[in-house]
């Protein structure tokens, strides 16, 4: 089974000019603050190097540190600081429109990974709310692009399971895509005895790759154009 869906093509990055020698100082004391332990002063430092980056030097960092790591280094406290919900503020509303897509997706990504709780699936929802029309489409086709079985049906469907939330992020998408553009064939397809005989098809050994497929998708993807236009990474 083959479903071709017209989709957004537009990618959309920071346009700040960084500082990158100075970025990745920041990169740097961040990452020193994260190894071993990291007590309520470690959190309240790297909590503070962050806000205090400019827009260009805040992408610049979360793009190369261990975001998934960082949620876990940061907590809430029953008798102290709630550095972790300061923290989801911090990123997925205060300087959310400082974050390319790519960052907003591996912020998502962090949050996915694990259980997610009531604050995770917010913050998720914070990043969602706050990407708008071709940008939103851009960034669900980054969450799309995933080595494992954590795509955005899994994340809207299973890892978000407060059902009022998952209606603001479904009603959020049908808003978006009421003016969007869509240029560009998606491919979604079925694996087994579709891609590779894996299933009721005796033709062949069990995983055999059917002869053309892999070019045939090429071609589906590629479209009218010479290259996929879709990003392909975070």
């Amino acid at each position: 089974v083959i479903c071709l869906i017209l989709t957004s093509a537009l990618a959309v990055g920071s346009a700040q000019e960084v500082d990158r020698a100075a970025a990745n100082r920041l990169l740097a004391q961040v990452q020193a603050l994260m190894e071993g332990h990291t007590d309520r002063n470690d959190e309240r430092q790297i909590i503070d190097l962050l806000a205090g980056c400019e827009a260009g030097q805040l992408d610049h960092v979360l793009r190369l540190l261990d975001l998934e790591q960082l949620f876990e280094d940061v907590d809430d406290r029953v008798l102290g600081p709630d550095h972790y919900q300061e923290l989801l503020e911090l990123l997925t509303q205060t300087r959310l429109a400082d974050l390319s897509l790519g960052v907003r997706a591996r912020l998502i990504r962090a949050l996915q990974r694990g259980d997610t709780d009531s604050d995770d699936e917010a913050g998720i929802r914070n990043v969602l709310l706050g990407t708008h029309a071709e940008a939103l489409t851009a960034l669900k086709h980054r969450l799309e692009l995933t080595d494992d079985y954590r795509d955005l049906l899994q994340l809207i469907y299973s890892d978000i399971d407060d059902a009022p939330l998952r209606e603001q992020i479904l009603a959020h998408f049908a808003k978006q895509a009421e003016d969007v553009e869509v240029p560009e064939v998606k491919v979604l397809s079925d694996i087994d005895d579709t891609i590779y005989a894996n299933w009721k098809d005796a033709r062949f050994p069990s995983k055999t790759v059917y002869p053309g497929v892999v070019e045939f998708y090429r071609q589906l993807d590629l479209g009218p154009g010479e290259a996929p236009q879709l990003p392909r990474a975070f």
